[in-house]
C-alpha cells in the first residue's frame, strides 16, 4: 500500500485528529512532516539524527500559524534543509525569497510540486533566461533552491 504523503496546505487542514497522535511526512521533502494529536493540533515537525546517533524530533511550529511554504524556510532558517547542518544566511534567504515572489510563485506557484515534471521546469527555466533578464547563472540558482 502506498504511504499518503502531504503536497498542499489544504491536504493538512483537512487531517482530522484521531485517538492517538499519528504523523505524515511532507511529499519531496527528508525528515519533514506533520504531527496531529487527539485535541485536534497539528504541528510541523522535522525529524533528523544527531551527531551521537539519536534520532530526534524539532518542531516548527503549529499549522495554520505556520504554513507549508513558511516550514521549508523555517527548516532553512535552522539549517535543516539539504544535509547542510547550517543555517543559511539572512541576505541569503531574503534572496530567495524575493526569486521565489516575484519570478517562481506567478508561474508555478499555483501548481502541487508533486505534479511538476521535468520538462515543465526546462520550459519555465528557459522563459525566466529569456524574458526576465536574468542572468543564467542566476536562474541556475533557482533552480537550486
Amino acid at each position: 500500500m502506498a504511504r499518503l504523503l502531504l503536497t498542499t496546505d489544504r491536504q493538512i487542514s483537512g487531517l482530522k485528529p484521531a485517538d492517538k497522535i499519528y504523523e505524515i511526512g511532507i511529499g519531496g521533502s527528508r525528515g519533514l512532516g506533520v504531527r496531529v494529536f487527539p485535541t485536534g493540533l497539528r504541528q510541523f515537525e522535522f525529524r533528523y539524527v544527531a551527531a551521537n546517533g539519536t534520532r530526534r524530533r524539532l518542531c516548527l511550529g503549529a499549522y495554520p500559524d505556520l504554513s507549508l511554504a513558511e516550514a521549508y524556510w523555517q527548516a532553512a532558517t535552522m539549517g535543516l534543509h539539504g544535509g547542510r547542518r547550517r543555517p543559511k544566511r539572512e541576505v541569503t534567504l531574503s534572496n530567495e525569497r524575493q526569486m521565489w515572489r516575484n519570478h517562481i510563485q506567478p508561474r508555478l506557484g499555483a501548481r502541487p510540486f508533486t505534479e511538476l515534471r521535468r520538462a515543465d521546469i526546462k520550459v519555465f527555466m528557459r522563459t525566466l533566461v529569456t524574458e526576465s533578464g536574468l542572468a543564467a547563472a542566476s536562474v541556475a540558482s533557482i533552480g537550486s533552491m
